[in-house]
């Protein structure tokens, strides 16, 4: 079972990856592009863009200077997504409870190819 904080920072890194994903198209970039500019692969960006794994900071940092942004900004937009509307604690608990299930379910695929 997970922690309410682990599940929280699974929250949060979805957040970070949503603002990571609208500032790069903003920028008129691809994955690959924006992948190529900070040195990583495409499939390590398109795992940090949709929050599947923890990342080290210096990635993060790697991609808000190739966006032209401050790491400050990243995670202020980030927060601000969390808070933007008035139900922000609801919206949050609904995050947390479907961010639980869904590793639950990983979890339980994970299982099955084990024991196959």
């Amino acid at each position: 079972m997970y922690t309410e904080r682990e599940i929280l920072l699974a929250v949060l890194r979805k957040e970070i990856g949503e603002v990571i994903v609208d500032q790069r198209r903003r920028k008129g970039l691809t994955q690959a592009k924006l992948a190529a500019m900070c040195g990583i692969s495409k499939r390590l960006l398109i795992g940090i863009e949709n929050g599947y794994a923890s990342y080290s900071m210096d990635k993060y940092l790697l991609m808000s200077i190739a966006l032209d942004m401050g790491m400050e900004e990243v995670l202020g937009m980030a927060a601000d997504n969390l808070a933007a509307n008035k139900d922000s604690r609801e919206r949050l608990e609904v995050r947390i409870r479907q961010e639980r299930q869904a590793m639950q379910n990983r979890l339980s695929g994970e299982k099955e190819t084990c024991l196959r």
